[in-house]
């Protein structure tokens, strides 16, 4: 029980934290006229880099 409570105030803080960075920065940097689609392949690698750590470091 102390390590899924643990789990949830981890997720909460890094959801105000640090966690929408990426996606910030991700939306500022591109130009309007390719933003959607940089923005789709970015999280879309971000995803696949973070499944492969994942399944990597067990």
């Amino acid at each position: 029980a102390a390590a899924a409570v643990g789990l949830c105030v981890f997720m909460a803080s890094f959801s105000v934290g640090w966690g929408p960075l990426a996606g910030v920065l991700l939306a500022e940097v591109f130009p309007l006229r390719i933003r959607g689609t940089a923005v789709g392949i970015g999280w879309s690698l971000n995803r696949l880099a973070s499944g492969t750590v994942a399944l990597w470091a067990r």
